[in-house]
């Protein structure tokens, strides 16, 4: 249940920042999404590394969000 709430949060954040993830090779239907970002080696796809780095780099709400609550878990 946790990693469908991953890929709609990315899906999301990507929508808010009008970023067009088939841009990147993935659908953007959340089920054939989802079957994408679940395979072993995404964690080296260049597409996928990009469009993270892309979310980040547009301040994507959602990554704005978790990284103000990751930096005051780190230094409270």
């Amino acid at each position: 249940m946790l990693d469908k709430a991953v890929d709609s949060f990315l899906l999301w954040n990507a929508n808010e920042v009008s970023i067009d993830v088939a841009n990147y090779g993935f659908s953007p239907e959340l089920r054939e999404f989802c079957k994408s970002v679940k395979r072993t080696t995404i964690g080296s796809d260049p597409n996928y590394l990009q469009l993270l780095t892309e979310l980040k780099n547009r301040q994507a709400p959602g990554f704005i969000t978790l990284e103000n609550i990751l930096n005051d878990f780190l230094t409270t």
